[in-house]
């Protein structure tokens, strides 16, 4: 008997291709009670918090499906020998295994009961990665929206080719779910999660107007939980858009925490335009008379 666990989820068959990443990449921000602090700490620590793909807003978002109805007898038993030898634990009932015995355990693989504890333990393993989201578009009415307090919050603009984000990818969109298999590939931890990378970057075609950009972190011994908060350099901060609905309070908020740690940095008060349905954006700079406030530029 083969236990399912042998087979490593971080596996597939998917492109690898590099991909010219955006002069600027933007993260929408919050300020609402819920998220204050993340946001706080965003400006005046440089932290980013990596969230885990179990609670994104999309449910099938970072859901691979299982798939090893490519696998070959011969391929299974190689692969198999190879993730036991990797644990440490002994290879040889499977190096004995018949051509029929693989070809039943493959037609097992294929049975609703077992596609379903595969893709569970799939999506188990998915959940301890850490997913930072950002898009290419600064100006876009739907994501200040859905990400950023109904246009209340801000966003934060990087620079998308600075080394920090060296490892970002692009998320393609597509009316077919990714599929990916542990079985078919050689377990290269590097090769495993550059295309597990790929799989989680495939989202439904409904989700094509936020021109999406990912950056991951994969959970190492110190557990899960230490890929979630990343300290990102300062120099990769270029700029803060202000929302165009975003309060007085708000907005002097976000002022005393950039006077705190970042006063030079470029800061961009969006206004709804008059004749159509763009946002605008107008320079505005740092000032103190008894608080900290934006005034234009």
């Amino acid at each position: 008997m083969i236990c399912s666990r042998a087979i490593c989820p971080f596996g597939g068959h998917l492109n690898n291709r590099k991909e010219h990443r955006p002069r600027h990449v933007f993260k929408y921000l919050s300020l609402d009670e819920r998220s204050i602090e993340f946001t706080r700490q965003a400006l005046v620590s440089q932290k980013l918090y990596y969230q885990s793909p179990l609670k994104f807003n999309d449910p099938f978002d970072c859901s691979p499906v299982h798939d090893a109805s490519g696998v070959t007898p011969a391929r299974l038993q190689r692969r198999l020998v190879e993730s036991l030898s990797r644990r440490g634990l002994p290879a040889d009932q499977v190096k004995k295994l018949t051509q029929e015995d693989l070809v039943k355990y493959l037609q097992k693989l294929q049975e609703p009961s077992t596609r379903r504890a595969q893709n569970q333990l799939l999506r188990e393993a998915v959940g301890t990665i850490g997913v930072l989201c950002l898009s290419s578009r600064g100006k876009h009415s739907l994501m200040w929206a859905h990400y950023a307090s109904k246009h209340q919050g801000i966003s934060l603009c990087f620079d998308g080719r600075h080394e920090y984000f060296e490892k970002l990818h692009r998320v393609h969109y597509s009316p077919l779910r990714p599929k990916i298999c542990g079985l078919q590939d050689p377990a290269d931890d590097e090769a495993q999660q550059e295309r597990m990378q790929q799989a989680l970057c495939v989202k439904h075609d409904v989700w094509r107007y936020e021109d999406e950009w990912r950056d991951f972190r994969f959970p190492t011994d110190a557990g899960s939980e230490a890929v979630r908060v990343q300290t990102y350099p300062l120099p990769a901060l270029k700029g803060v858009l202000l929302g165009a609905d975003i309060g007085n309070n708000q907005r002097k908020q976000v002022a005393e925490w950039l006077a705190e740690a970042a006063p030079n940095i470029h800061v961009w008060q969006l206004h709804l335009d008059n004749l159509s349905f763009a946002l605008k954006a107008e320079r505005v700079r740092l000032t103190k008379t008894d608080s900290w406030s934006f005034v234009s530029a």
